[in-house]
């Protein structure tokens, strides 16, 4: 999430709810080379 992303957050609670789904997305997001081809979910 970027700095910008964040400050059009109107509070601490909707920049966590963003924070969440960020994560949410990022680590069920379709397989990534890095991690032999698996999510990163799957991985930790």
């Amino acid at each position: 999430m970027t700095k910008q992303a964040m400050a059009t957050c109107e509070g601490v609670g909707q920049a966590v709810t963003k924070l969440g789904d960020f994560f949410r997305f990022s680590n069920e997001k379709p397989h990534h080379h890095t991690v032999l081809y698996r999510r990163p979910a799957e991985v930790y």
